[in-house]
């Protein structure tokens, strides 16, 4: 087997082996990873390739470098910054951990392969992930396999994490975060019994105070972009820029990927969500609202109105996405997923790994590790 650098490998190979594979979703395209480089992260992809040249894994990883666990706000600043500018010189940054992440992303092995074979092209993967790690002196990896991706969902999920048999067997997060799902071969009557009796009453005072919901394009990006920076600044979030959203919709495929929806009141819009669409799989990016779509509980009936739209599409599951257990780590992040169990009680354990090569890493592991158990807030 051989070892190559994803820019040698052609578009074409990479992307046919993600279309055809049931690990391969859009997030492994190579149009997602283009987008991620110009998004400024630094791409480490590779592929594996017999020695008669035949592509059988694909596996999109970043090299990024992060603030320890423990560290302030003020040490977090400056991480940042030494990060931006080591990449804008195309240096290693001196600061912090070197980590070796694979985010929305996860390796692809070929669908003609068995369990044996399977078995050892892990094996092989790791293997090139070591050598990385050792090229670039990783402190950590950190795989996440994408939760909607054919061979991920019912009925051709696996019983167990593979990546722990793979060797990253280390939890990311203890309890494990799970990832809400939504079955789209169920009725529409049995997808509303599915929710709960809060999102359903908001249904209801959406649906009285007038709010229609409406697909869009990518041509109202701009829109959906306005919408978006209201609600971070609201929040005191960091909102992307335009660019992060129009590049997207270049590199992804347009609006063939993404998809746009918008709730209405009087014809002024008050809420978005934008979708991301591959194979028989929907995920729920993200999703925005100003203040009257707050107040008139615009958000869960355009999202619910997504659901909708998407098993009319013909698509087979809805991801709402990841949600931590318990509040532990990030009260935040913790209350955004509590917003998502709302429409599903379809859970999984989210499919994720780590991997630790030095005294830094393990120590930031172990660090973690207490701080999630003893439910501390960062």
């Amino acid at each position: 087997m051989k070892y190559i650098p994803y820019n040698d490998i052609p578009r074409e190979d990479w992307d046919r082996l993600v279309e055809t594979s049931p690990d391969g979703w859009l997030y492994q395209t190579s149009g997602y990873i283009d987008w991620a480089v110009r998004e400024g992260n630094k791409s480490v992809s590779f592929g594996v390739l017999t020695d008669t040249g035949d592509l059988k894994a694909a596996v999109p990883l970043y090299l990024a470098h992060a603030a320890p666990f423990r560290a302030g706000k003020i040490s977090r600043y400056f991480h940042k910054a030494s990060g931006r500018l080591t990449r804008a010189a195309g240096v290693a940054s001196p600061l912090g951990l070197r980590k070796l992440i694979s985010g929305y992303s996860g390796p692809v092995l070929a669908a003609d392969l068995g369990g044996k074979g399977r078995r050892k092209m892990w094996r092989e993967i790791m293997a090139g992930i070591d050598l990385l790690a050792a090229k670039h002196r990783a402190d950590t990896l950190e795989l996440r396999l994408t939760d909607v991706a054919p061979g991920n969902l019912p009925p051709l999920r696996p019983e167990a994490n593979p990546l722990w048999s793979a060797g990253a067997y280390e939890h990311l997060s203890v309890p494990p975060r799970l990832f809400a799902a939504i079955d789209l071969t169920r009725s529409e009557e049995e997808l509303r019994a599915g929710l709960d009796g809060d999102c359903r009453n908001e249904l209801v005072r959406a649906e009285k105070a007038g709010i229609l919901c409406r697909p869009g394009s990518c041509a109202e990006l701009g829109l959906y972009h306005s919408i978006h920076e209201a609600s971070w600044k609201r929040t005191g979030a960091a909102p992307h820029a335009l660019s992060h959203f129009s590049g997207m919709c270049r590199c992804l495929g347009g609006d063939a990927r993404l998809k746009l929806f918008f709730a209405e009141s009087g014809r002024a819009p008050v809420a978005a969500v934008l979708l991301h669409a591959f194979k028989e799989s929907v995920f729920y990016y993200g999703g925005c609202s100003l203040p009257d779509g707050m107040k008139l509980k615009a958000n869960n009936l355009l999202l619910f109105s997504a659901v909708l739209w998407a098993r009319q599409a013909g698509y087979k599951w809805f991801g709402v996405g990841l949600f931590e257990c318990s509040p532990g780590r990030d009260a935040k992040e913790y209350s955004v997923g509590k917003y998502k169990t709302q429409f599903t009680r379809t859970y999984f354990e989210a499919f994720e790994g780590a991997k630790y090569y030095t005294a830094a890493g393990l120590r930031e592991g172990e660090e973690r590790r207490r701080a999630l158990l003893a439910g501390h807030k960062r």
